[in-house]
């Protein structure tokens, strides 16, 4: 999740289509659990931008890496998904 002073709140999801995630609109969901994950984090930069994810991937070039398809960051984002689906 990722929710900036000037802009929307977007979540960042897996899709059906793909197993890739991708940022999506908070006016697209409603709440069905209020439950956070075990391994997730929250974070506020000095601009006011607030952050709610696993703490590896909110690590400076972690999505660079994921989509430029290197393995440690493809294994770290596996390693969360995994606890968060099973935490689910």
């Amino acid at each position: 999740m990722r929710a900036s002073p000037d802009g929307p709140v977007r979540f960042q999801l897996v899709g059906d289509s793909d197993d890739r995630p991708g940022l999506f609109d908070s006016v697209m969901f409603v709440t069905t659990s209020k439950r956070i994950p075990p391994n997730w984090v929250v974070t506020v930069d000095g601009s006011g931008i607030v952050e709610l994810a696993p703490s590896r991937w909110l690590s400076i070039g972690f999505w660079d890496g994921y989509f430029d398809d290197l393995p440690v960051e493809v294994e770290i984002f596996e390693e969360e998904r995994r606890i968060i689906e099973e935490s689910s």
